[in-house]
């Protein structure tokens, strides 16, 4: 069932034993340090304390105190300020944070979002005018901006200055403004360049905060927890303190539309989990389904009743949002299946008039996880509007930058990028895309997950559980940790009410844990009860009846590794020798039972078939007991005979098609004939 690569990570006793002593902290929680290039006792202490994490002073970052200068002199002078952000999570938190703190010293503050649909990413000339209509003298950019050379230049003319702030890929010319803040500017010392766009406002009030002397700068830090965990910014340095802190206080005393949200949508557990897979959703979904305004507002509400009406909204909107990306997703690997894309092309490059252009992006996320290549889908309409989803050795942004001669806008990050183009030049700019990335193929590595180490059952308890919590909060370049647990007997397998997650219970030598393996089906699951597998899993707390257990997310499983060579042995000997046995040959009646297997499971969606795994399998849906061998030809001669189109890759079954009405006899295969010659056997005897 696996596909996956496990690099299972290893220390030496003597490390994990001396920085345990030094910190005072277990030998489990040392070696998840030591696997994090934490070897220093002092930084070791202060990663398992984020709380005690020094922030770097906010102007070290280049045009920070011009920023921080021109916002002051505008709330002396009564100008009116506009805050213009993004639709996305961070910016609308950006947004929030900088207008909740703004409002403490003015009333001449407003904000604009521009509108997806109508005038897409980024600043928009258009808006500008709308804003200098309004009376603005100064604009402040968040989460955007760093690209909008016009834009400024037209705001400027009509005397409007500008402030930017932001955290994208800054291009070769910064925009004209009075400040450009941004800690990726190549002229930038500021030692810490993986802030979000609202970790960079954070910055920007702290320095107000230093100038106006006033300490307000945490009055809004859960929403720039959010905003962080919502934009996948690395967990390390002062985004660590920064997320610590803000899910402190999103558990004590939220922003009051974030508690109304949180109402709604959580168990009760406050963390990075929860933030990145519930609350920050449906932020999300007020700008991709509709207007960025209402969770602004959310958040800048003085009214209970009105934020407790937002937030029902928003949740709404995220389940309309569910329903058409589901809708997407189908669509997209039904375009990928029909036209072989995905062996034919490096980068999956798709597009469809009536796409949602608020949910692309989150589509080409899932179809970069399905097929571990870098995704870009477009919603076509009068022009392309595309969202990019990228690999880790793929820089998206820098693609997009080598072909901005095609292009008529495109920003973002290495891993997540936005951008426009015509319609014709689609096909151009899949080729282009992936000449690029067959240009450096070499640098590509196959789908892999980072393993913490191998556990045993004695490991298994709410002890380990506690060490590793310490680790909190977990998120990118600190992962939730993974562990190794090998030679692990199903003894039980059942699907969720909604059969779309599995319950297990595995005997892990003599010791039962209860697991989950979420996102896989029964009809997915290549296994049967009684095997004995190697998993890579979670590790968690369940609280049942106030008595605390252990409890495993499994997040991969295969066959344990002497039996992964065995097979693959097998497979190498049915190949290649002329020692086959008669006990090794498939009957008539073995070749249907695996076509009926094959052909059954293709009706139901699965095309990928682990030949690991599949005696197995194919043993407990028939109630027989064939042989790997027996198996392995029979898969072989229904490719061979084509009555199942498809090819094997390793050892992966790949199938394409099941033709309906085909009739073959079996004694055409001259695999078949060849392997009862060298037996020494007729067939059908």
């Amino acid at each position: 069932m696996s596909y996956t690569e496990w690099n299972i990570k290893k220390q030496s006793e003597s490390s994990i034993r001396a920085l345990s002593s030094a910190v005072g902290c277990g030998q489990t929680a040392a070696y998840l340090l030591l696997n994090r290039k934490i070897s220093d006792p002092d930084a070791a202490r202060r990663f398992l304390n984020p709380d005690s994490e020094r922030l770097h002073a906010p102007f070290l970052m280049p045009d920070m105190k011009a920023a921080a200068n021109r916002i002051i002199k505008a709330v002396n002078d009564g100008e009116k300020i506009c805050i213009y952000g993004d639709y996305d999570v961070d910016g609308i938190t950006s947004v929030s944070v900088l207008y909740l703190y703004l409002k403490h010293f003015t009333d001449n503050v407003t904000y604009f979002i521009p509108d997806r649909f109508s005038h897409g990413y980024g600043v928009n000339e258009d808006a500008v005018n709308e804003i200098a209509k309004d009376g603005c003298k100064l604009i402040v950019t968040v989460d955007t901006g760093i690209t909008a050379l016009g834009e400024v230049k037209a705001a400027v003319r009509l005397g409007i200055d500008f402030v930017v702030t932001d955290h994208h890929e800054c291009q070769n010319e910064l925009p004209p403004a009075t400040a450009v803040v941004n800690p990726k500017r190549t002229d930038s010392t500021y030692p810490f360049k993986s802030l979000a766009g609202v970790g960079v406002v954070y910055k920007l009030i702290t320095a107000l905060d230093s100038l106006l002397g006033v300490d307000l700068k945490d009055e809004n830090i859960d929403l720039v927890a959010i905003g962080t965990i919502a934009d996948i910014m690395s967990l390390t340095d002062e985004n660590r303190k920064i997320v610590f802190t803000g899910l402190e206080k999103m558990a004590k005393s939220p922003n009051m539309g974030l508690k109304k949200l949180i109402d709604l949508c959580s168990n009760g557990q406050i963390n990075s989990a929860s933030v990145g897979f519930t609350i920050a959703p449906r932020i999300n979904a007020a700008g991709r389904m509709a207007s960025a305004h209402s969770a602004v507002m959310l958040f800048i509400s003085s009214s209970e009743s009105e934020a407790e009406e937002i937030a029902k909204y928003l949740c709404d909107l995220n389940s309309e949002r569910q329903r058409i990306e589901a809708s997407i997703y189908e669509q997209a690997i039904d375009i990928i299946e029909t036209h072989d894309l995905d062996r034919r092309c490096s980068v999956l490059v798709l597009w469809k008039e009536g796409w949602h252009n608020g949910v692309i992006g989150i589509v080409a996320s899932k179809l970069k996880e399905k097929y571990h290549k870098p995704v870009v889908l477009f919603s076509v309409e009068e022009r392309a509007k595309g969202s990019a989803r990228s690999l880790e050795s793929f820089n998206i942004f820098d693609a997009f930058d080598s072909m901005k001669d095609t292009l008529i806008r495109y920003g973002g990050h290495k891993y997540a990028a936005g951008v426009l183009v015509e319609n014709y030049r689609l096909y151009e700019l899949r080729d282009r895309l992936c000449a690029r990335f067959d240009g450096m193929a070499d640098k590509m590595h196959a789908p892999y997950i980072d393993v913490e180490c191998v556990i045993t059952e004695k490991q298994l308890n709410i002890k380990t559980v506690s060490e590793i919590s310490r680790l909190q909060p977990f998120g990118k370049d600190n992962d939730v940790p993974l562990f190794c647990i090998r030679g692990a007997k199903i003894a039980f397998a059942a699907p969720t009410v909604n059969n779309r997650h599995l319950r297990l219970k595995l005997d892990i030598n003599g010791k039962s844990v209860t697991c989950f393996y979420f996102g896989v089906s029964e009809n997915e699951f290549d296994y049967r009860e009684g095997d004995i597998v190697d998993i890579v899993c979670e590790m968690c707390e369940n609280e049942y009846k106030n008595t605390k257990s252990v409890q495993l997310i499994v997040r991969d499983m295969r066959l344990p590794r002497r039996q992964l060579e065995a097979n693959k042995n097998r497979r190498i000997f049915c190949d290649r020798s002329n020692d086959i046995i008669p006990s090794m040959l498939p009957s008539r009646d073995d070749i249907g039972k695996v076509y009926k297997y094959i052909s059954h499971s293709v009706s139901l969606g699965k095309t990928n078939f682990n030949l690991d795994n599949i005696k197995s399998i194919i043993c407990k849906k028939n109630a027989v007991n064939m042989n790997y061998e027996q198996i392995y030809f029979s898969v072989k001669i229904l490719l061979e005979l084509e009555i199942v189109s498809g090819f094997i890759d390793d050892e992966t079954l790949i199938v394409t098609d099941v033709p309906c009405g085909l009739k073959v006899s079996l004694y055409d295969s001259k695999l078949l004939m060849s392997a009862y010659e060298k037996a020494g056997v007729e067939f059908g005897n």
